[in-house]
C-alpha cells in the first residue's frame, strides 16, 4: 500500500510521457480533449514537423516535374563542357586509336597507310564542312639524333637550352640529319613509284601543301614532294612545334635579320628556300600580349596562311608553351584550314609535338608519330554542322522562349504550388485537430 500511495503521487506532480513510460501502473486515462493536451505535450511539435518534411517533399517534387517538363520542351543550356569545335571523323583511320601502334609492319608503317577502308571509299567520306588533312612529322634533325646518342634525359638538362652541339650554332633551329634526308627520299619514293601519291590525292589541283616555317620542316616538305605536282608550298606559324625555352624550336627570320634571334646564323629561309615556298609575311599590328584571347583574334584577321612577323616574335627563352595553348593554337590552326583554305585535301608538315596535340584538340588518343610519318585525319567542322542544324531548326519549329526564362518561371510555380499545397495541408490539419 504505501509503495502505492508514493506511485500514484508521483505521477500527479509529474504526468508521465508516452514516449517514455516507466515502470508501474498504467496513469488514468484522460477524461477530455484538454485534459489530453495537456498530459501529451509533444504531439503539436511532432504535427509541426511532419507538416514541414511533407511541404518540402511536395515542393521538391513539383520544382522537379516543372523542370522536366521544361527541359523536355525547351533547350535548357546543360553544365556539360562546351562541344569542340572541330573533330576527328572517327572509324577511317588506325592512327589515334589505342593500340595503333601494335599494328606496324617490321618496316614501322601501317598497313594501308592506316586506313580501315579503300582509299576511294575514304574520298567519298568527303563533304562540306569535312577536309582530308596529311600529317606529316618531319624527318630525323640534329636535336633528334643528339637524343638518340646521348639519352633524352640527358638531353634536356644539359644541351637542349644551347646553340651548339657537334657543329657551330647546329642546335638552332635544326636541320635534317643525313638520316633524316634518306627518310624524307623514302616517304618520296613511296609516294611516286607505289602509287601512293595517286591514291592519296586523286587531283593534284584541290591539293595544298602546308608547312611549319621551321628548317626542318620545310627541308622534310622538299624532299617529300620533290617531282610531284604540287607547285609551291605555304607555311603557316600555327603548326609549328612548342614554343619558347629551346633554340632547336625557335626559327631564322626571312630575310636573314639576326633580330631577336637567341643564336647566329647566316642565311635567311628566303635564300634557303627560294622557289619552292611562299612565306607571305604580312606583319599584324598587335599591342596585346602574346598568348591571350585578343591576341588570337588579331592573328585570324592577318594572312590566311605565312608569317606574322619578319623574325620570330613568337619564341622566348624564359618559357614554354602550355598545353592549353598548343590546344588552342591547334584549334586556330584547323580554323584558318575551313575558313581560307579551299582545297578539300590538306598535307601539313609539322611536329611530334603539334600532331600529338591536334589529335587530342580533335578528339582522339594522343599518337607519337614517328619521323617522317605520315597521319592522316578527316577533320570535320562542327560549326559548320551546327550552324546548319539552327538553320534547319529555326525553318521547323516556331519562335521558342528563352530557356532561362522558362527555368525561372518553373522554379517560381514550383515554389508557389509547394506552398500552396503545404498551406492546405496544415489547415487541413489544424482543423482536424
Amino acid at each position: 500500500p504505501i509503495h502505492n500511495l508514493l506511485w500514484s503521487m508521483s505521477t500527479e506532480a509529474h504526468p508521465p510521457l508516452l514516449d517514455h513510460p516507466r515502470e508501474g501502473p498504467e496513469p488514468l486515462a484522460p477524461t477530455s480533449p484538454g485534459q489530453a493536451c495537456t498530459t501529451l505535450r509533444p504531439c503539436n511539435q511532432t504535427s509541426n514537423k511532419c507538416l514541414v518534411v511533407v511541404f518540402l517533399i511536395l515542393s521538391a517534387a513539383t520544382l522537379a516535374c516543372v523542370w522536366t517538363v521544361g527541359r523536355y520542351f525547351y533547350d535548357i543550356p546543360s553544365p556539360l563542357p562546351k562541344p569542340r569545335p572541330f573533330v576527328a571523323v572517327r572509324g577511317l583511320f588506325l592512327q589515334g586509336d589505342v593500340f595503333a601502334d601494335r599494328q606496324r609492319t617490321p618496316e614501322g608503317l601501317l598497313p594501308n597507310m592506316g586506313a580501315r577502308m579503300d582509299w576511294p571509299e575514304i574520298h567519298k567520306q568527303l563533304r562540306p564542312g569535312r577536309k582530308l588533312v596529311l600529317l606529316v612529322r618531319h624527318a630525323e634533325g640534329d636535336h633528334n639524333q643528339a637524343q638518340e646518342l646521348l639519352g633524352r634525359d640527358y638531353w634536356w638538362r644539359h644541351l637542349s637550352n644551347h646553340c651548339t652541339w657537334r657543329e657551330e650554332n647546329d642546335m638552332f633551329d635544326s636541320t635534317l640529319t643525313e638520316l633524316g634526308q634518306f627518310q624524307a627520299q623514302a616517304l618520296n619514293k613511296l609516294l611516286r613509284r607505289q602509287g601512293w601519291f595517286a591514291k592519296l590525292v586523286p587531283n593534284p589541283k584541290q591539293f595544298k601543301v602546308i608547312s611549319s616555317p621551321l628548317r626542318r620542316t620545310l627541308q622534310t616538305t622538299k624532299g617529300v614532294y620533290k617531282g610531284l605536282p604540287v607547285g609551291r608550298f605555304a607555311v603557316s606559324e600555327f603548326c609549328r612545334e612548342t614554343v619558347g625555352l629551346y633554340p632547336c624550336d625557335a626559327r631564322s627570320s626571312v630575310s636573314g635579320r639576326m633580330g631577336g634571334s637567341p643564336c647566329p646564323f647566316t642565311e635567311g629561309l628566303a635564300v634557303q628556300f627560294r622557289g619552292v615556298a611562299n612565306f607571305n609575311v604580312t606583319p599584324v599590328n598587335i599591342s596585346f600580349p602574346m598568348r591571350t584571347a585578343e591576341y588570337n583574334a588579331l592573328l585570324m584577321q592577318g594572312p590566311p596562311l605565312g608569317l606574322v612577323s619578319d623574325g620570330d616574335t613568337w619564341w622566348g627563352p624564359e618559357r614554354r608553351e602550355t598545353f592549353a595553348h598548343k590546344f588552342q593554337r591547334a584549334e586556330l590552326f584547323f580554323a584558318s584550314l575551313m575558313d581560307r583554305v579551299w582545297e578539300p585535301v590538306v598535307s601539313v608538315t609539322t611536329h611530334a609535338g603539334f600532331i600529338r596535340e591536334a589529335l587530342q584538340a580533335l578528339g582522339l588518343e594522343p599518337y607519337f608519330a614517328r619521323n617522317c610519318e605520315l597521319i592522316p585525319v578527316m577533320l570535320e567542322d562542327r560549326r559548320w554542322v551546327r550552324d546548319m542544324q539552327k538553320k534547319e531548326d529555326k525553318d521547323k519549329e516556331p519562335q521558342q522562349v528563352h530557356a532561362v526564362t522558362i527555368g525561372i518561371i518553373g522554379l517560381f510555380l514550383g515554389i508557389l504550388i509547394g506552398v500552396g499545397i503545404g498551406i492546405a495541408i496544415g489547415v487541413a490539419a489544424f482543423r482536424a485537430g
